[in-house]
């Protein structure tokens, strides 16, 4: 209570308006003056008095028409001037929210939702009351199930070496100087610059609370609820199956979670399985991508069968059961004290929909890892990690890697990727993950799962129970497109196509001027080319490649910079007038710099170990296609060094920096 009350007191309250905030009162007197004389001229019978009320009406409507232009123009000039300013002082939060609000991200628009039946819903009361059933239904645990199944109490053979007592002061000041600034609060409104304001304060107030719920192992009524806001993933969004569910939680609480996950992980962390790299450190999807890209184009090249199967999960984090993840944990050795206070998070847990300004009664959960918890992705994690080694442990049926070992799978938290030879052990393992992932409450969404095949000849459908899984030439694997054959130039096209999307979107930003070229240029890099250029470690950049993307950036510069036919520029001059280096020396850095910090990692790292991956079999005759592996050693041996020697030198970092200024010249 005392930080929302200072904070009502000191701060006060944003107010909403529920008028466009960019018209002048001018032009709200306008309109009020045109509303008039449209009531007037219904109620008016004589024809002369009608025409003169018509001639008059055509008149303010005019001026109703140009005084909203006129403040149209002066609000895009003050956000851009604001944009400017941001740029200049260095705030780059501010330079983006700048730019949303110009372009008009921030709007979003009420659509009807369908109900159970099929039905459109367009009021705001009915559409929450739907919501509320959506989530009601998404968050109820089956009858046969029961969340706290198991006993706690037991001690399991070995305990792991973690703290299980209350947090001292350091612990819970780091737990709050951690917290990520400019996030909505939760139901307490409790944000977390009102804690990092005072951090005197904070632990004071903190720390005794903190140690009275690990005595008791029962949280504060605030902690125990969440506010659900919904989050539009892709598909018909009348459907509620096509939205996500993202919950405010109470910020304090989060530091509690912070202290838990801190111990839990740092003890945790070795014992996960190495094919899983979502929500772990040093880890990233350009792993996984160039990983799969790379095992893609050698089965090609070396025509070895290969069973690909990308599993996707029916709400998984939402459906898990609880007891899965209290039994995972002790059979991991986590003590059960731990478990309690995560118990104790879960227990009373509680969420109300919130939509259009309204908020719903409350929804009970019995199932599902709390979204927007700093806990949620390991406590997921782990119980996958349990379910695939079960699997994997009992029978070896993944790819050849190596000498003696086997590759299973690759996974990016619930983005499941199974690898077989053969299609009787791709079938097996997709029938022990139904079988063992339905035992946590995960089910394997059908309709989604697809699969891909390189160098196979059996036509033979892969099953999930009784229906077929659909087979692909190309999938989007962790936002890249992947194809049998490995897939750069299906990932490039769709890379252009989404850059285009997003420049076209930013029109207003580009035309403004307002805005400084410096700042346009800014803008361009952070919000166009990182689409563009998202994956592009993993891509065999050939000549061809290089000239669509560079046609495309050029494209690009040349609006931004207001040249057009008959003007002409030299495509040197340009890129020289936008401090822009050619594209294809900009994918080479970022390939480079990412194969450093790769050949770095230990052994046992799968990305590393697939840089000199090679399956057995025979190739094709004739000369060999293109890949990603002889596009790096083309350019390493253009300086005069070999792969043992790019390895050698990658061990020291320093020396590397040189190393990729020698292969990417500037």
């Amino acid at each position: 209570m005392a930080y929302t009350e200072t904070s009502s007191v000191i701060l006060g309250h944003k107010s909403s308006h529920s008028r466009e905030d960019w018209m002048s009162q001018h032009t709200w007197s306008l309109i009020e003056d045109r509303r008039n004389l449209h009531l007037k001229l219904l109620e008016t019978r004589n024809v002369d008095e009608r025409a003169d009320l018509i001639l008059q009406y055509r008149r303010i409507r005019k001026a109703v028409y140009r005084s909203t232009r006129a403040d149209r123009r002066r609000w895009a000039d003050d956000i851009a001037d604001r944009a400017q300013h941001a740029a200049n002082t260095g705030n780059l939060k501010e330079l983006y929210r700048s730019t949303k609000t110009l372009v008009g991200d921030n709007r979003r628009k009420r659509k009807p939702l369908r109900s159970k039946e099929g039905r459109l819903i367009v009021t705001s009361e009915e559409q929450l009351l739907r919501w509320h059933q959506h989530f009601e239904e998404v968050f109820r645990l089956s009858a046969s199930s029961t969340p706290e199944a198991l006993s706690v109490s037991s001690s399991p053979p070995r305990l792991l070496d973690i703290n299980s007592e209350p947090p001292s002061d350091s612990e819970v000041a780091e737990a709050v100087l951690s917290l990520k600034t400019g996030k909505a609060p939760g139901f307490d409104l409790i944000t977390a610059e009102m804690l990092q304001a005072d951090m005197t304060f904070a632990v004071d107030v903190l720390t005794p609370l903190i140690e009275k719920i690990w005595t008791a192992e029962e949280l504060p009524d605030d902690w125990n609820k969440g506010l659900v806001i919904t989050v539009p993933k892709k598909g018909d969004l009348s459907q509620c199956d096509n939205w996500r569910g993202i919950a405010l939680l109470s910020i304090p609480s989060k530091v509690f979670c912070r202290i838990i996950l801190d111990r839990l992980s740092r003890a945790l962390e070795p014992l996960l399985r190495k094919e899983q790299a979502g929500f772990r450190l040093s880890r990233s999807c350009t792993d996984q991508i160039n990983t799969l890209r790379i095992i893609l184009e050698q089965a090609s090249e070396w025509q070895r069968e290969i069973y690909l199967t990308f599993v996707d999960f029916e709400k998984a984090f939402d459906t898990l059961k609880w007891s899965s993840i209290w039994s995972r944990l002790l059979e991991m050795g986590v003590p059960p004290k731990l478990v309690r206070l995560l118990q104790s998070i879960y227990r009373k847990y509680s969420c109300r929909v919130v939509h259009d300004g309204l908020i719903s009664e409350d929804i009970a959960v019995h199932a599902g890892v709390r979204q927007g918890c700093l806990l949620s992705p390991l406590l997921f994690i782990v119980v996958l990690d349990g379910i695939l080694l079960r699997i994997f442990n009992e029978r070896r049926r993944g790819i050849e890697w190596g000498l003696s070992s086997v590759l299973e799978d690759l996974d990016y938290a619930d983005d499941l990727c199974l690898l077989s030879h053969t299609h009787a052990d791709m079938q097996a393992k997709l029938n022990d993950l139904r079988q063992e992932a339905a035992k946590t409450g995960l089910k394997i969404n059908s309709r989604k799962t697809q699969e891909m095949r390189t160098g196979v000849i059996n036509a033979a459908p892969l099953l999930i129970g009784t229906e077929a899984v659909e087979r692909v030439q190309k999938f989007t694997y962790l936002g890249s497109v992947v194809a049998e054959t490995g897939g750069t130039e299906e990932d490039v096209a769709s890379r252009i196509a989404k850059a285009r999307g997003t420049f076209a979107q930013l029109r207003p930003v580009w035309q403004s001027r307002k805005l400084t070229r410096r700042v346009k240029l800014k803008i361009f890099r952070s919000n166009v080319k990182s689409v563009l250029l998202y994956g592009c470690e993993t891509w065999k950049v050939t000549k061809e490649i290089s000239r669509q993307i560079q046609v495309f950036v050029n494209r690009c510069l040349r609006r931004i910079l207001g040249i057009y036919w008959p003007e002409t520029i030299s495509n040197v001059e340009l890129l020289e007038k936008c401090r822009e280096s050619p594209i294809d020396h900009q994918i080479k850095r970022r390939k480079w710099s990412w194969i450093g910090h790769t050949l770095r990692r230990d052994s046992n790292h799968i990305p590393k170990q697939a840089l000199d991956w090679n399956p057995q079999g025979k190739r094709k005759r004739g000369r060999p296609r293109q890949t990603w592996r002889r596009t790096i050693l083309a350019e390493a041996k253009d300086i005069g060094l070999t792969w043992s020697e790019v390895k050698h030198k990658a061990q020291d970092r320093s020396r590397w920096v040189t190393t990729v200024d020698a292969l990417c010249p500037s």
